[in-house]
């Protein structure tokens, strides 16, 4: 009867320790994503001289410059 106890226990364990991991992979990812757009804001601000108000004015504008420079990355 022991055995059963061990056997459940440890059954239980495997199935929370993997919901929990695919729960913390999701948020890994999130944050890796949050911080790869703050970069990217931060860049598109302080190096491009951009606006947080050029974002609904003139969001064609930005969308140009920022893959004018990832594509022709050795010109900039």
């Amino acid at each position: 009867h022991g055995i059963h106890g061990v056997l459940v226990g440890s059954i239980a364990a495997v199935y929370l320790i993997r919901v929990y991991m695919t729960k913390l992979q999701t948020r890994i990812y999130m944050y890796f994503g949050l911080a790869v757009l703050n970069g990217i804001g931060i860049y598109t601000g302080r190096f491009l001289r951009f606006n947080s108000w050029d974002t609904l004015s003139n969001p064609l504008s930005i969308i140009g410059t920022i893959s004018e420079r990832y594509i022709d990355v050795a010109a900039h």
